[in-house]
Formats: structure tokens, sequence, C-alpha cells
């Protein structure tokens, strides 16, 4: 097998135009020689003797004999099309257009609806967190958000199964919400060393409560210092002291009596199978991190962003 290299050699070729030519029909075995398996796809190309092989949404280039591979952009010097993203986009499409969107959670978008994406998500990682904050703002936007479910560290993990729990919730916008409110500002573990307040029970009971958590979190984000987010918990805590008396009424009541682990049921297993449904559905998109954005036509976004950041690329793509 000879690998022709470099990439930029094959785009002198771009202005070439060739009739679609029928696949070698042992063009795949040769493949399965060097690869271990043959292309999902083979698909013919501008240039001639050159062929497009997909191995799930990886595109490697070959020629008629299998004797030259490469891999990078195909670009059409002419429009400037990137023919490499095409093939790659609409392979996405395929699998977007499979998503049961009744089996996503979905925050609609406010107003006129312009964008449509699903996000892949886990419950533990801090950037998701950090892009459910924007959701507010991408629905103001024209954005609905559908959330799928992409436990990182596969279905055995303790957020697959908080996941599924979520997912099986009779108001699930509303269990996501709180399964996604971030940890308090560390700079407020100064107010426990000066022995005002119980940091970790106050975190665990703001996450009953986490429309107080995200004002909590909203007001110390003002403060430059340490000292100063301090004293902004404070003032907070007085200004909502009802709230917070609530919260330690709740706490003085004596536990219930531990109950028996209850069986599985029919319903707590559809759940799982709705997240290992949505894991697979990542994993054939290549999701490698989260979050992982995706629109109808197939067009991904990885990473967290702003929300006008976010518009923007979703306006780009329609261009």
């Amino acid at each position: 097998m000879k690998y022709l290299l470099p990439l930029s050699l094959s785009l002198l070729l771009l202005n070439t135009t060739a009739l679609a030519e029928n696949v070698p029909s042992d063009l795949g075995a040769k493949l399965k020689e060097t690869f271990g398996s043959e292309p999902d796809a083979i698909n013919s190309t501008p240039i001639a003797n050159v062929f497009e092989a997909r191995f799930k949404n990886e595109i490697v280039y070959t020629t008629g004999d299998a004797e030259y591979v490469f891999n990078g952009s195909l670009i059409k010097i002419k429009t400037k099309e990137n023919l490499t993203n095409n093939a790659i986009k609409a392979f996405n499409k395929s699998i977007v257009d499979k998503i049961d969107k009744e089996k996503a959670i979905e925050y609609k978008a406010s107003g006129e609806e312009k964008y449509i994406v699903y996000a892949f998500v886990d419950v533990e990682c801090p950037y998701c967190k950090k892009l459910h904050k924007e959701v507010k703002a991408l629905n103001e936007g024209g954005v609905t958000v559908r959330y799928l479910a992409y436990p990182r560290a596969g279905m055995d993990s303790e957020a697959a199964k908080t996941m599924a729990t979520i997912w099986c919730a009779t108001d699930k916008n509303n269990a996501l919400d709180v399964a996604m409110v971030e940890q308090l500002d560390p700079s407020l573990e100064a107010i426990m060393k000066q022995g005002s307040i119980d940091i970790q029970e106050m975190t665990k009971d703001l996450k009953e409560n986490h429309e107080i958590m995200q004002k909590l979190n909203k007001a110390i984000e003002k403060g430059k210092t340490s000292e100063e987010k301090v004293q902004i918990a404070r003032e907070f805590m007085k200004e909502h002291k009802a709230e917070f008396d609530k919260l330690d009424k709740k706490a003085e009541k004596p536990a219930p009596a531990a109950k028996a682990a209850p069986e599985k049921s029919e319903k707590s297993e559809n759940c799982t199978a709705i997240i290992e449904e949505h894991y697979k559905l990542g994993q054939s998109l290549q999701v490698a991190a989260t979050p992982s954005l995706i629109t109808l036509n197939g067009d991904k976004i990885d990473g967290y962003d702003k929300a006008e950041k976010l518009i923007a690329k979703l306006a780009n793509f329609k261009k």
C-alpha cells in the first residue's frame, strides 16, 4: 500500500472535471486488507480514478486500485466548496433523521423558531452545565434545544444511571434543571472557615431548590475578590432570609426511615434503554466530548460557547 503525500498534491487536481465513475467491484475488499474492515460506503468524486471511502463518519480517498490512499479535505477551488465536509454532513444528517424527538428533553424557542439543535450532554460534565445556563438566551434567540444523553464514561457509569432517572421523571425539564445546577462558587468556602455557614449542608439543601442556587451563584459572580463574594453572599442570605429559614426548618425534620431499594420497574428499564439509544447515536456521530451540538442538517458544533456565539455559528451554517 502506498500513501499519497502530501495532501496538497491532491488539491492540484481539483479543477479536473470527471463524470461519475462506477466503483470498482473489488475496491471494498482491497481497502479491508489495509483497514481491517470494508468501508460503510464508497462513492465517486469529481476526480478521475479517485473515490471517497467512508468508515462511519471518517472519510478517506483512494485510487481505484487501492494503491494510493489519502485523507484530509477535498476542496473545489472555483466554489471553495469543501466536498469532504459535505459528505460528513450528509452522513450526520442521515443519523439525525432517525432521532426520535419525543425521547429528547426539549427547551422550545420563545417566539419565532429559527434553529433546532440536538445537544449531547453528560450531567457530570462542567461545560454541559455552563451550556445549560445559556439555554434561556438560546431560546430567546430562536433556538430550540433538544437534549440527548451521552454518559462519557459509558452505560455502567453513575452519570448514565442519573440520566435514566431524569428521563423517567414526570417533569423531565425540571429534573434536568436540578441536575445541571452548578456547585457554589469555591470562594464561599471562606465563609465556612469563618464558621458562618456549613457549605456542604447548604449546597445539599440548595440543590433541592435550584432557583435559589442559581440566584446566589449569579449574585456572587459580581464580586471581584473572595472578600467581596463573601459579603455579597451574606447580603443575599439576609435578603432571602425567609427562603433560607424554610430550608433550616426542613433540615430540622427527622429523616424518614430507610426504605428497601425498589425493584427495577418496566419504566426505569425503558429509560435506561433510551439513554443507551442516545449513547449509540452519539458514538455513530463520533461524539468525543460533551457538550456536542448537531443541527437537523448535520452541521456539528463541539464544545461549549456563549449563546450569542452559538447563534452566530448557526446563522453561518445557513449561508
